[in-house]
């Protein structure tokens, strides 16, 4: 592809209001507003599918990916304790009192709002 001459391959519409979007791999996180956040799985270019979501219990502005292990857990406390609103969607364990990896392949996500 030719970076000076973008084309569009293929789009997915968000029944909200888009206001952020953060992309890790092949996936696509969409802060859609009134509808939360929206994971878009966007592997095959012309063909961009819905594949979860996560309600965010208010509006969703904004949207930022990290990495799993300490240094995502430092950034996501590090935004918890400036105020922002910060959510561990793909966490299903307890936390310990220890930073640690999750076991998953791909981004944690972290989805943060003001």
């Amino acid at each position: 592809t030719d970076k000076t001459d973008p084309q569009e391959t293929g789009n997915y519409e968000t029944v909200g209001d888009a206001r952020g979007v953060a992309v890790a791999g092949d996936y696509a996180y969409v802060a859609d507003y009134d509808n939360g956040l929206i994971i878009v799985d966007i592997g095959d270019k012309t063909d961009p599918q819905e594949t979860g979501r996560c309600d965010t219990s208010g509006t969703a502005n904004d949207v930022v990916v990290v990495g799993a292990g300490p240094a995502g857990l430092s950034t996501a406390l590090s935004a918890a304790k400036k105020k922002f609103n910060t959510d561990f969607p793909e966490r299903q364990t307890p936390f310990s009192n220890q930073p640690e990896s999750n076991g998953r392949t791909g981004p944690n996500m972290i989805q943060i709002k003001q």
